[in-house]
């Protein structure tokens, strides 16, 4: 945003970014204390409006005990997808400016990454996103595609003038 990132502590650099890894942590909790990870005091609207836009507030209202539905050791009681829309609800809540997907979807059935791609494109224009990702539905929503191989780029390809998404 046009300042000089020497002059932000780092402290406050990273309350900016988000970071989903392929293997999720999950509390043995409720879903509701999972969501408010970062803010326990977080209202009880703003973690179900972090849910829709994670897309698994309808799942989450499905279930008996809805928020309040303890999930197990790591997520273990509810699905890899469900696991990830949580923890990207949880992430939503904080209102990162950055978000960093690695190998978020990569072991996700395919409604579970549909899920999280519109998701991820209802925060365009709101958040900077990375995907790391090795193949899949995911980069066919990126702006720019860059490919690296042996540590180093070999394309940069930009997607988002054939898509006229700019």
């Amino acid at each position: 945003d046009g300042k000089d990132i020497r002059n932000v502590s780092v402290y406050a650099w990273r309350k900016t970014l988000g970071y989903i890894p392929q293997d999720p942590f999950l509390l043995n909790d409720s879903i509701r204390n999972n969501i408010a990870f970062y803010n326990p005091q977080l209202s009880f609207e703003a973690i179900v409006e972090s849910a829709k836009r994670a897309n698994i507030h309808e799942f989450i209202e499905s279930l008996p005990h809805g928020y309040d539905t303890h999930i197990g050791d790591r997520g273990v009681l509810v699905s890899g997808g469900q696991r990830q829309r949580i923890v990207l609800a949880r992430l939503l809540a904080r209102k990162p400016k950055v978000l960093i997907l690695d190998e978020a979807t990569s072991a996700l059935d395919a409604e579970s990454e549909r899920a999280i791609i519109q998701s991820i494109e209802s925060l365009r224009g709101e958040v900077t996103v990375f995907i790391i990702a090795h193949g899949g539905e995911m980069q066919t929503s990126a702006d720019v595609v860059i490919t690296l191989s042996k540590g180093r780029v070999v394309s940069v390809a930009d997607s988002s003038l054939a898509r006229g998404k700019i």
